[in-house]
């Protein structure tokens, strides 16, 4: 009996982690060689940022130093697995290049910024 109970209680804990962890999105890192642009015109200056997605709000967040310094409505698409970690800019008016799409390393998915 308390054989099974056990059991039951690791396969719930297991559960909820990975419930969490698909609905609070994985962090990946990505690189921003130059300011940039989000659609929804926040700039965000060259540097490292964590990246974590939200599919179900269709959200991106960029974070650095464990703040969350801008954010973006986004569509995920699902393709070929990604080799490298990519962004792709688009130039807008006045120079400025803004940030329409991220392919992290090893995923699946391709992050489309929305406005």
């Amino acid at each position: 009996m308390l054989s099974r109970m056990l059991k039951t209680g690791a396969i719930f804990v297991t559960g909820a982690f990975l419930f969490a962890s698909i609905a609070l999105g994985a962090s990946k890192t990505v690189k921003i060689t130059q300011d940039v642009v989000l659609p929804g015109g926040q700039t965000l200056k060259a540097g490292e940022y964590s990246v974590v997605v939200n599919e179900k709000l269709d959200k991106v967040e960029f974070i650095q130093n464990s703040k969350v310094v801008a954010s973006s409505n986004c569509k995920c698409t699902i393709g070929k697995k990604n080799p490298d970690t990519q962004v792709q800019l688009q130039q807008s008016s006045g120079n400025i290049q803004e940030l329409q799409q991220i392919q992290l390393k090893g995923e699946t998915r391709t992050i489309n910024l929305t406005s």
